[in-house]
C-alpha cells in the first residue's frame, strides 16, 4: 500500500505537532534545576531548595539510590547512609545532613510533587570539603570550578 505525498505529509505534521505540544506541556508541569554547592567535611549541610507550593510528596536521591522520602501524612522514611544524620523538611522540601562525611559527595536529586500537581526536579552536586578549606584564604580548586572563600572580620 503506498500513502500519497498529501496523506504523508499531513501525517508528518500531525506527528511534529504532537510531539511539540507534549515538549511544550512538560515544560508547563516540570521545574527541573541544577545547582552545584559545598559543605565542609564535619559540618551540618542544608541544601539550598527553594519551591513556594504546598507539596505533597517528596523523594530525594544521591547517585540515582534513594536516600529519603515523604508522602502525604506519613513520617519521612530514611534509607542508608543518610539514617540516622538527615532530617527532611516536609514544608519546604529542604534536606540537612548532620555531620557530613567525605562518602556524602555526589549528585542529589529532589524529585517533589506539589498540591497544585506541579513536579519539580532539582538536581544538587555536592562537594564535601575538609576543615581546613573553612580556615583558609584564597581560591579553591575543585575540577574545572573556582570558589573563592572570603573571611571578613
Amino acid at each position: 500500500m503506498f500513502l500519497s505525498v498529501s496523506t504523508y505529509m499531513s501525517s508528518m505534521a500531525v506527528g511534529l505537532w504532537g510531539f511539540f505540544f507534549v515538549c511544550l506541556f512538560g515544560v508547563f508541569l516540570t521545574h527541573i534545576y541544577s545547582e552545584d554547592v559545598f559543605g565542609i567535611l564535619g559540618e551540618n549541610f542544608t541544601f539550598p531548595v527553594k519551591i513556594d507550593q504546598n507539596i505533597v510528596e517528596i523523594i530525594w536521591t544521591k547517585n540515582k539510590d534513594k536516600v529519603a522520602e515523604w508522602e502525604g501524612q506519613t513520617s519521612p522514611i530514611y534509607f542508608t547512609s543518610l539514617q540516622n544524620r538527615s532530617l527532611l523538611n516536609k514544608e519546604n522540601g529542604h534536606l540537612t545532613i548532620f555531620n557530613l562525611e567525605d562518602n556524602d559527595a555526589g549528585t542529589y536529586v529532589l524529585d517533589c510533587l506539589t498540591f497544585g500537581e506541579r513536579n519539580y526536579v532539582l538536581t544538587f552536586i555536592l562537594a564535601v570539603l575538609g576543615k581546613e578549606a573553612n580556615r583558609n584564604r584564597g581560591a579553591l580548586f575543585f575540577g574545572s570550578v573556582v570558589k573563592l572563600l572570603m573571611h571578613f572580620k
